[in-house]
């Protein structure tokens, strides 16, 4: 069986030749047919031949029959797997003696379908039959709802993050840009509140403000097919402004008897294979596995069906939940994923489709940002 170092060291060729054979081939169909690969709102769709289904790669776990089998390979990623590569493709078959999975990944939504535009809303308008995750918590903590004030949306407080200098002493609320910043629209200052707008008339109350916004890095979409920019991150952080109100180092419901619990003393790297655990605003506490990481192409929809905006990232990780339930829903975007086995902080959730979950290397991220998991 291959290593998981052996397929990320073939992995930048691999990715150059099957580009290289995708961009024959679409110049070969629009020679052809005329047609365009791109919309005006920045979405890529499929060409109706077999490398053009191709969107992403990376390394992961070879799916079998709906089922990871664990052993590691080169990941190619189609938008619709009914469509079918020839199986005597060679660039699909193995690339110098690494074997080459092909795995269905649709476009990821940061919002479900029928509420593009709006928040997850709550089933009900009273505070008695929400989730916990949901409600007014004090102190705060990871795990738990949140929103710009008067916002209509609502996210998940991932964790908080230190940036320690020589003159100054931080504390951060970390979500994601789409959270805290509704995609690049909000200035830096507006305040967070905690709980985001869950019970009737859904608004926001100026009395549960705790951080502002600090920074975000920006969501780019691409402006035509010679465009491909490439996003790493949806993420932004908060200066909390009321310490007293909050608790570092915890998050809410991470139950004892399956987890160590939240131990921020070291972010952990994520691998293929690897058990991981989260807690949202919308499904709680879940389990699940790392799929593949490194991957790039993944594609997110930051507008609606109808009219979708997408933005293409680069280095994503990609999860199942465990059991077949959902690792994720609308609403938990923002989630730290956290290794089952110690607690350690992995990734930053912030996409999905109701099957795979998607989210960005923790590590990475909060290196770019100089402020670290407390």
């Amino acid at each position: 069986m291959p290593s998981y170092a052996e397929c990320l060291a073939a992995l930048p060729e691999f990715r150059n030749e099957l580009h290289k054979r995708r961009a024959e081939e679409r110049s070969t169909m629009l020679g052809a047919f005329g047609t365009q690969a791109f919309s005006p709102q920045g979405a890529f769709a499929a060409l109706s031949t077999p490398l053009t289904n191709v969107h992403a790669t990376g390394v992961g776990v070879r799916s079998k029959g709906g089922e990871y089998t664990g052993e590691i390979t080169l990941k190619v990623y189609v938008f619709d797997k009914v469509a079918a590569i020839p199986e005597n493709e060679p660039l699909m078959e193995a690339w110098k003696g690494l074997p080459v999975d092909i795995e269905h990944l649709p476009v990821q939504l940061i919002r479900a379908p029928e509420q593009a535009g709006q928040a997850p809303a709550p089933a009900t308008n009273t505070a008695q039959a929400l989730r916990p995750e949901q409600l007014r918590h004090r102190p705060i903590v990871g795990g738990i709802s949140i929103s710009p004030l008067n916002a209509d949306f609502v996210g998940t407080l991932g964790c908080f993050l230190r940036r320690k200098t020589s003159t100054t002493d931080q504390i951060f609320v970390l979500s994601n840009n789409h959270v805290l910043a509704d995609v690049n629209q909000l200035t830096i200052g507006t305040r967070i509140v905690q709980p985001g707008p869950e019970v009737a008339p859904f608004v926001t109350n100026p009395a549960d403000v705790f951080a502002s916004l600090s920074t975000f890095l920006p969501i780019h979409f691409p402006t035509g097919p010679n465009d491909p920019v490439l996003n790493r991150f949806d993420a932004a952080i908060a200066l909390v402004t009321g310490e007293s109100q909050i608790t570092t180092g915890s998050m809410l419901g991470l139950p004892a008897n399956v987890a160590p619990g939240f131990d921020p003393s070291l972010v952990r790297a994520p691998e293929p294979n690897m058990r991981v655990m989260k807690v949202g605003r919308t499904t709680g506490f879940t389990r699940g596995m790392i799929t593949a990481t490194n991957v790039q192409g993944t594609q997110v929809n930051y507008g609606s069906v109808q009219m979708p905006r997408i933005a293409v990232f680069r280095e994503t990780i990609e999860i199942v939940g465990h059991g077949g339930q959902p690792f994720s829903l609308p609403g938990d975007s923002g989630s730290v994923i956290l290794e089952e086995a110690s607690g350690h902080p992995v990734a930053l959730l912030f996409a999905g489709d109701g099957k795979t979950t998607t989210a960005c290397d923790l590590g990475t991220l909060c290196q770019q940002l100089n402020a670290f998991p407390i």
